[in-house]
């Protein structure tokens, strides 16, 4: 749809007017004054005036902005405290600590903080579990034995270094800081 100018649209206000305040006339009218192939239709004519004479004015009425409710200042320090309290809480459970909804808090974790998901660590564990000496090859000949009979493997915390815990558990990784800090 073609936008009018606030001079085409003062015109057809104009026209309106000046043709007894009929939508049809105006259109007869606007034929001489915007050309045959430009000016509005007869229900375009319609819309303008309603807008006039609820306004008093034919310019774009501005859509306002609402506020933020969720990322706030107070929000954001809440969040950052908790983070830096207990890292290992899940999302849902953190949100539900906040009384903050799952976007919101995701929200606040990745424009605000600069916290995003980090599939690399993940990786990680993995590959540690899987490069980890001899008795990880017997794992790994457990692991595909008892997921061929459909039963869950059980890993113990001594089979796992501490560092892929580490990395396990943080989902979140924080930005780094730059060399010349």
């Amino acid at each position: 749809m073609e936008r009018y100018t606030i001079e085409q649209r003062d015109k057809v206000v104009r026209a309106y007017y000046e043709n007894g305040r009929s939508n049809q006339k105006t259109y007869r009218a606007l034929r001489y004054i915007l050309g045959q192939f430009n000016r509005p239709n007869v229900r375009t004519i319609g819309k303008i005036v309603k807008k006039f004479e609820k306004t008093g004015s034919v310019k774009d009425v501005k859509t306002p902005v609402h506020a933020r409710s969720a990322r706030t200042a107070e929000n954001i320090a809440a969040v950052r405290d908790s983070l830096a309290a207990e890292p290992s809480i899940s999302i849902r459970r953190r949100a539900q600590q906040l009384q903050l909804s799952r976007s919101s808090l995701m929200n606040i974790m990745q424009k605000d903080l600069q916290l995003h998901p980090n599939k690399e660590r993940i990786a990680d564990y993995k590959a540690s579990i899987a490069s980890s000496t001899e008795s990880s090859k017997r794992n790994r000949k457990r692991v595909k034995h008892q997921s061929s009979s459909k039963t869950a493997l059980k890993v113990t915390p001594e089979e796992i270094p501490s560092d892929a815990i580490h990395k396990h558990l943080c989902y979140f990784r924080f930005p780094r800081k730059s060399s010349s800090q």
